[in-house]
């Protein structure tokens, strides 16, 4: 089973702490998308977690992992699934420009909010994905406004 980590799940440290086992991994990419900060955190007034909407101009870049079930148990319990995240399957292109069938985490509709910033501490997690991307892509994220 793949799954395609967008956000802080890029966190390699972050993973081995939540027990997440992989068989492979591998940077990876899907089009037609883009990455947003829209899903509310009733933790701290402003801020929102990662997201993916669709935009036919779009990229979003990320991490494919070969995984298991129960990891994916887990991290369906990380991503408070159903309640925040539902679940939805998308296509990836690996390092090998290779198609890979992926399940990712969207946001609920009915925890999306505009106007919100990832906090700092959020935003560093996904920052530590940097081997897995694109140097461009990487300067984007770093230049995002956080909270």
């Amino acid at each position: 089973m793949n799954y395609f980590a967008y956000g802080s799940n890029m966190d390699l440290k972050r993973l081995e702490d939540l027990e997440i086992h992989f068989k492979d991994m591998s940077a990876g990419r899907i089009k037609g998308w883009k990455l947003v900060f829209n899903v509310l955190d009733n933790k701290e007034k402003g801020t929102g977690y990662a997201n993916i909407v669709p935009d036919p101009k779009g990229e979003v870049e990320g991490l494919i992992i070969d995984t298991d079930r129960e990891s994916i148990k887990k991290l369906d319990w990380c991503e408070d699934y159903p309640d925040y995240y539902k679940k939805k399957k998308v296509i990836a292109i690996n390092s090998d420009s290779k198609k890979v069938k992926c399940m990712t985490y969207i946001g609920n509709k009915k925890k999306i909010t505009e106007g919100l910033f990832p906090n700092k501490i959020y935003m560093e997690h996904i920052l530590k994905g940097k081997m897995f991307l694109d140097k461009a892509y990487f300067k984007h994220l770093r230049r995002l406004k956080t909270k």
